[in-house]
């Protein structure tokens, strides 16, 4: 689909979370003008923090993998799984802020989540009054995943492979082809010494 500024999604409320790679991101449902509904997300870039739209197929795959939870009251199996609709502006998702109506100012896309412990449905847009996923029972103080820290001297590799992912590779390559050299010298200097035994 071809994108459009005149394409206009609102925000309803958050309902889970995601422990990625730049830290806690809470996870909200979007609705369309049609009345579709997908999952947004707030994303850095750059300086800047944007609305990123993500698919039905994402967030299966990221709930399997463990890095991303959605209250299991939410039903997304109707939602949007189209890669980039007519509100999204480029292949990587993004949704630019002239299709967003309700977050005036910023108000949601400006939240941080450090702790992780955001309460689901407790993030509203702007003119959302009422939970549209309340089943009858209390909503939960939600707690997303959190990746196991490793520690000692594994926490300090952890932390110099991703801070030096190039480094990182040039090393791993120098051990596998120390590793192919060293196992090649062996075999021949084998060889050779059954040679003299003849």
């Amino acid at each position: 689909m071809a994108y459009s500024s005149d394409k206009k999604v609102k925000i309803l409320i958050n309902t889970g979370a995601q422990n990625g790679q730049n830290g806690y991101s809470n996870l909200f449902v979007g609705q369309d003008d049609a009345g579709n509904r997908f999952f947004l997300q707030v994303e850095k870039s750059g300086e800047n923090r944007v609305w990123m739209y993500k698919t039905r197929s994402w967030a299966s795959l990221h709930t399997s993998t463990g890095d991303t939870k959605i209250d299991p009251k939410v039903d997304y199996s109707g939602f949007l799984d189209v890669a980039q609709p007519d509100f999204v502006s480029n292949a990587d998702g993004l949704i630019p802020d002239v299709n967003i109506t309700n977050d005036a100012g910023g108000r949601l896309k400006a939240l941080t989540n450090p702790s992780g412990n955001t309460p689901v449905f407790s993030l509203f847009g702007d003119g959302i009054t009422t939970n549209p996923f309340a089943n009858g029972t209390t909503d939960s103080i939600y707690t997303p995943p959190v990746k196991a820290t490793a520690s000692g001297i594994l926490a300090s590799i952890s932390e110099f492979f991703t801070q030096n992912p190039l480094t990182s590779l040039a090393i791993a390559a120098g051990i596998i082809i120390g590793g192919v050299w060293l196992y090649n010298n062996m075999d021949e200097g084998g060889k050779k010494k059954k040679k003299r035994r003849g």
